[in-house]
């Protein structure tokens, strides 16, 4: 069982990686979508 404890390491990183990454897109998403709905009425 040892040989398996690497892989599952990796994995996790992955997973931890890819859902910061989903999170981080959809902070940015989010953002950009409110300052384009909101900066039109200050101009």
């Amino acid at each position: 069982m040892p040989q398996l404890l690497p892989f599952y390491f990796i994995n996790q990183l992955s997973f931890t990686f890819l859902v910061l990454t989903t999170m981080i897109y959809l902070f940015v998403f989010t953002l950009s979508a409110l300052l384009c709905f909101i900066l039109p009425f200050f101009f």
